[in-house]
């Protein structure tokens, strides 16, 4: 399996390419195809299950780490201690000065204020005020895109994809497949679309070489997995 990050001119694009077979890996591979032919994996069966293997790698590497719900709680947790940290909370009945009066203000000033990881970090020496129902609103928002990296590893395979939870499902648009058949060989590959996926804080080329490392042995693993279940010796 290859795993490559590349960019198109406009927009920073994290792709996961699953192809047949892969030069250097020729006995790993062969070991790989022997164990899937056993439960009827073979040519593009074998690549889609591969593919369904290698979406969960990296939607459990993705940020916020995990597959459940803690993740998301995390997700969630992240958010609101960001907002905290951008904005001022002030009773509604507020009527000073710098005050934020919409969610499209909060939302600009919220970007303006984020690092190059996304985040806010500390507290800031100076925050906008905003009304504590605002804050609320807005922030209920912000929750909405939590999942969105992982997301973008969600794309639904036709048999063997894995079905991530709602809150990182819902994000599927985010997701690109692409097949292609190069003299019988099968490729498919996996576009995460969401922009921030190909930062080394959530994703990036950083993500991926520990996921690739991770890949052979989750795939071996499921494989026989498969075969101890049908009875099947291996």
């Amino acid at each position: 399996m290859a795993l490559v990050l590349c960019a198109t001119a406009r927009v920073l694009v994290v792709s996961v390419n699953i192809k047949f077979d892969v030069s250097g890996e020729r006995e790993l591979m062969r070991e790989m195809q022997q164990l899937a032919a056993k439960v009827g994996l073979v040519n593009e069966d074998f690549v889609e299950y591969a593919a369904g293997v290698a979406q969960r790698v990296l939607v459990r590497n993705v940020q916020p780490f995990g597959l459940g719900g803690k993740a998301k709680e995390l997700g969630e947790k992240a958010v609101w201690e960001d907002l905290r940290n951008a904005f001022k909370i002030v009773p509604n009945d507020y009527r000073g000065r710098d005050l934020v009066t919409g969610i499209s203000e909060a939302h600009n000033y919220h970007q303006g204020v984020r690092n190059s990881k996304g985040r806010v970090g500390s507290v800031r020496a100076f925050r906008k005020n905003i009304k504590y129902d605002l804050f609320q609103r807005y922030g209920r928002e912000v929750i909405k895109r939590v999942g969105s990296a992982k997301g973008g590893f969600s794309v639904g395979l036709r048999k063997y994809g894995y079905k991530s939870q709602q809150w990182i499902r819902r994000h599927q648009g985010k997701s690109n497949l692409r097949r292609s058949i190069n003299k019988g060989r099968v490729s498919l590959t996996l576009d995460n679309l969401a922009k921030h996926s190909a930062s080394d804080y959530v994703m990036g080329e950083r993500g991926l070489r520990r996921v690739k490392g991770q890949l052979d042995k989750q795939l071996r693993n499921s494989l026989k997995g498969k075969l101890r279940r049908a009875g099947i010796p291996f």
